[in-house]
């Protein structure tokens, strides 16, 4: 039957939040440029305070023409663009479509407008110093704006109620062991007495890679996807997961999500959204960090994300993340007991000693980081802020 709503229901949808308790606008919390004040102090309130603030919020990518707006933005440790898309009927909306900058059209900071020529070898050296090269903070910046632009890869949403009532993913048995598995799952299982259905890396071999009689199509009922364009999926009221694919089946998963009452009616899930196989499967990887910030709803599943490579480099984006831990997870399930047992990593060590299943992937995470949160130390910092406080 079709959904009450469509994804697209009530746009635009506001995709404004912060984790910071305080927020800094120069032209309210500092005295005015010609006082004794910022004459006094100008290097700290022109150099050191944008170093210091957790985040940067950067209405219109107009501002991305201009020496100063870049030069906040280089010492930024999360920055977050808001365009066209972002912004009610208005004034400001009419401005960012006749002057906003796209991927293509961002001319980089050689051509960056600066009303004190003077000020723009300064803020070239700092550029500098911070990221190397101003070529390598231009080609930062262009990943952001195709992060947020109205361009981009085809995506897919799945209905909530299709996941919920999977019968193949709800159905529950003893699991077995299998040669790609740890060994503490493989010690965990060896029990005989864990209850689950299917991890996402099953899912991955018996519905992606093998025939077309078992494709990922086939587990869910006729109508379950919605295809939409990239510059439609921003709009959209959507949920996401991060969870361990060899750490969790999908019958733990479905269990907690339905006890958790989910207000939203899709849900974006990388195993079953993204084609596993397809050519322009980066196009949409690279874009993570848009995707998982961009979610009205998000569910964790256990600490043990914290030692994930993946994992984390999803939650930097995060607002307002659910945890689900030993509380929420079927006690007989292999969640639960990976999350108890001794053995198991639940702290956030630094992205150099996060796990990966394959580790080539390290490199492309470490790149979306560089550009998400413009280096690896301060996603770092981030991050175990973060944790320090999650779930808590």
């Amino acid at each position: 039957p079709p959904p009450t709503a469509s994804p697209l229901s009530g746009r635009p949808r506001r995709r404004g939040w912060t984790r910071a308790p305080y927020v800094g606008f120069g032209f309210l919390c500092m005295p005015p440029e010609d006082s004794d004040y910022v004459k006094k102090h100008f290097d700290f309130v022109y150099t050191e305070m944008p170093k210091l603030a957790s985040e940067l919020h950067i209405f219109g990518t107009s501002s991305l023409k201009r020496a100063w707006p870049l030069f906040e933005l280089a010492f930024s440790k999360r920055p977050i663009i808001y365009t066209a898309a972002d912004f009610p009927e208005g004034p400001l909306l009419q401005h960012e479509r006749e002057n906003g900058v796209t991927t293509e059209s961002y001319g980089g900071f050689a051509s960056a407008d600066c009303t004190v020529r003077s000020d723009i070898d300064g803020i070239k050296r700092s550029i500098e110093e911070i990221h190397g090269s101003v070529e390598v903070f231009d080609d930062k910046v262009r990943s952001l704006l195709s992060w947020q632009s109205d361009s981009g890869p085809q995506m897919r949403l799945l209905r909530v109620d299709a996941l919920l009532n999977c019968s193949v993913l709800t159905t529950v048995q003893k699991m077995q062991v299998s040669p790609k598995m740890s060994d503490v799952v493989k010690s965990i299982l060896s029990s005989g007495d864990t209850l689950g259905s299917l991890t996402s890396h099953q899912v991955l071999a018996d519905y992606w890679n093998s025939d077309a009689e078992s494709s990922v199509d086939t587990l869910f009922r006729q109508g379950a996807f919605v295809d939409l364009s990239w510059s439609d999926f921003r709009k959209a009221s959507y949920a996401v997961l991060t969870y361990g694919w060899a750490t969790i089946t999908w019958s733990d998963i479905i269990s907690v999500l339905k006890e958790a009452r989910m207000g939203v009616e899709y849900v974006w899930i990388d195993i079953f959204c993204l084609g596993q196989n397809a050519t322009d499967k980066m196009d949409v990887i690279e874009r993570s960090p848009a995707i998982y910030g961009g979610a009205k709803e998000y569910h964790v599943f256990g600490k043990v994300v914290a030692s994930r490579g993946w994992c984390t480099c999803e939650l930097a984006s995060a607002r307002n993340p659910v945890l689900h831990t030993t509380g929420a997870l079927p006690s007989n399930g292999l969640a639960h007991k990976l999350e108890v047992h001794p053995s198991t990593k639940t702290e956030f060590q630094g992205f150099e000693l996060a796990e990966f299943f394959d580790d080539s992937d390290r490199a492309k995470v470490r790149k979306m980081i560089e550009t998400q949160n413009f280096s690896v130390a301060n996603f770092d910092a981030e991050m175990r802020h973060f944790f320090s406080i999650f779930g808590k």
